[in-house]
């Protein structure tokens, strides 16, 4: 699905800002990017949005963070067709599937699709992003299709529900049990995926690593 024309009007107003300050030209950022004149024109023009790659990419030449071009500011208003977005929410990523079962390859790409959380969720200088579950392991609190919000970060209290990457490559979202001897990842759905256990030399070796935790869940009837 297509950015929608609300959020290509936020990344525009922003990119713009954020180009004064720098006193940057459409040529400096192309090459800075690696990419045409033409593609800096549409990310400026608000005809595109880049992929959440280059726009981590942009946050490097722009000393700033994801919610800096992605989100609306409070005093501001962004309406496409007048249909106006309410402040007190911002537009987060919707980057892609979480295995809630057995792990699937993580999904970084981000093909414009958003949802929005309430400003007071996303923290200064904070990354949060949304995830589809796929898969019944955290059924019944989080069940297949249902959308998780999730702080980026790189731990998490024992209990908490977190999107871990398992081996580097493969993300699954459970619940995370600290033991003396290592972690637990657990699925409510015990009875169909017993937890999986690892100590704390396999979670360095493989690697086993929490990549954000889960604050929200949210379900289409």
């Amino acid at each position: 699905m297509a950015a929608t024309e609300g959020l290509r009007k936020i990344f525009s107003d922003n990119i713009r800002k954020l180009m004064l300050q720098k006193n940057a030209t459409q040529k400096d950022l192309a090459d800075y990017m690696g990419v045409s004149v033409t593609s800096a024109n549409n990310w400026i023009n608000g005809y595109k949005i880049p992929r959440m790659d280059k726009i981590d990419k942009l946050c490097v030449y722009f000393h700033c963070d994801r919610n800096d071009l992605l989100t609306v500011k409070v005093e501001e208003k962004y309406d496409g067709q007048r249909n106006v977005i309410n402040p007190d929410f911002v537009p987060i990523p919707l980057l892609g599937s979480v295995a809630a079962g057995d792990p699937i390859p993580a999904v970084e790409e981000w093909t414009g699709d958003i949802v929005y959380v309430r400003k007071e969720q996303i923290r200064d200088g904070e990354q949060v992003y949304a995830l589809h579950i796929k898969g019944d392991s955290m059924y019944p609190d989080i069940q297949d299709g249902d959308i998780v919000i999730v702080r980026q970060q790189e731990d998490v209290d024992s209990g908490q529900i977190a999107i871990v990457l398992v081996d580097g490559e493969e993300a699954t979202c459970k619940q995370v049990i600290k033991r003396e001897d290592g972690l637990e990842l657990v699925g409510f759905n015990r009875a169909a995926f017993p937890p999986r256990k690892f100590t704390y030399e396999e979670t360095e070796e493989m690697p086993v690593r929490i990549i954000g935790r889960v604050m929200e869940s949210r379900r289409e009837y």
